[in-house]
């Protein structure tokens, strides 16, 4: 893939000499007969938590990192870095923050986004050094639009509290995804983060 939010745009160093795309043949059947008494899946939506968060386990309580309903931390392009949970705390250590900004992710998926609601973000963050971070609430399963935007924030040393909201504009889905990217953001310091929520605030 080339271009786009998922793999970057090119650059100088990307490497087209070896990029190939072959088709070997492409055929269309008829079937004899078929069913025409089909019915489009329903989608099944998470519910939220007893206190309304749509975000499991928002604070961390739990430790696993690679349960693929609840948080897990992953790496690109061979990107270094490790995550941790301390006394309720994400802990996310980079020492290589690679060439683009989801090079290092925390995320989340399986939010119940639906068209027309309202949502609000909220968390606490700090960092061993000023730096910066994106957060924002993905669609992996329908082309990757944004329900919220990229958005860039700074931390200090000390813990601050971020709060987004936005309307939910796109068709249903339930498999919105939170994410935590940073990655190619210039500094590598540690990033520290606590008391995730999601929430419906109008429907």
């Amino acid at each position: 893939a080339v271009g786009g939010t998922w793999p970057g745009n090119p650059d100088d160093t990307t490497d087209f000499d070896n990029a190939e795309f072959l088709i070997d043949y492409v055929r269309v059947y008829q079937k004899p007969s078929y069913d025409i008494n089909v019915k489009k899946p329903e989608k099944v939506f998470r519910e939220p938590t007893e206190d309304g968060n749509l975000i499991y386990n928002g604070n961390f309580e739990q430790e696993p990192l690679d349960d693929e309903e609840l948080w897990y931390f992953l790496t690109f392009n061979g990107r270094i870095g490790s995550a941790k949970i301390e006394d309720n705390v994400m802990i996310i250590e980079t020492q290589d923050k690679g060439t683009v900004d989801y090079s290092i992710q925390l995320v989340q998926p399986l939010l119940p986004m639906r068209k027309g609601s309202k949502y609000r973000v909220t968390f606490d963050a700090k960092a061993d050094e000023e730096r910066k971070m994106i957060v924002c609430i993905s669609a992996p399963t329908a082309g990757w639009i944004r329900y919220l935007q990229d958005t860039k924030l700074k931390m200090g040393t000390e813990w601050e509290t971020y709060t987004y909201e936005f309307e939910m504009t796109e068709k249903d889905d339930n498999n919105g995804r939170l994410e935590f990217n940073m990655g190619n953001l210039k500094s590598t310091a540690t990033i520290y983060i606590r008391n995730v929520r999601v929430e419906l605030i109008e429907e």
